[in-house]
């Protein structure tokens, strides 16, 4: 039986969506963690991408830290269910 891959069938699975920052070194290090650990990772090519459509449930978005310095960190969140992609 000949296995056949469909934009529906894609968005069954589920991704994370990631900003394309390649000179950040902490983001760069996340992604791939999440890759070495089995996610699927969508690095943007554009701000006009909608990361529901191309099949992410989550995103990585910068968040400040709750401490002293107030750096920021990479943080994975999921993304608002949109019931008008699963059709």
């Amino acid at each position: 039986q000949a296995l056949s891959l469909s934009a529906q069938s894609l968005m069954v699975a589920h991704a994370i969506y990631a900003p394309a920052h390649p000179d950040d070194a902490a983001l760069q290090t996340l992604i791939e963690q999440l890759r070495l650990a089995g996610e699927r990772v969508i690095v943007s090519l554009s701000a006009q991408e909608n990361p529901a459509q191309l099949g992410c449930d989550r995103h990585i978005v910068k968040k400040p830290q709750q401490i002293e310095n107030s750096q920021q960190y990479w943080q994975i969140e999921f993304l608002p269910h949109n019931p008008s992609i699963e059709k």
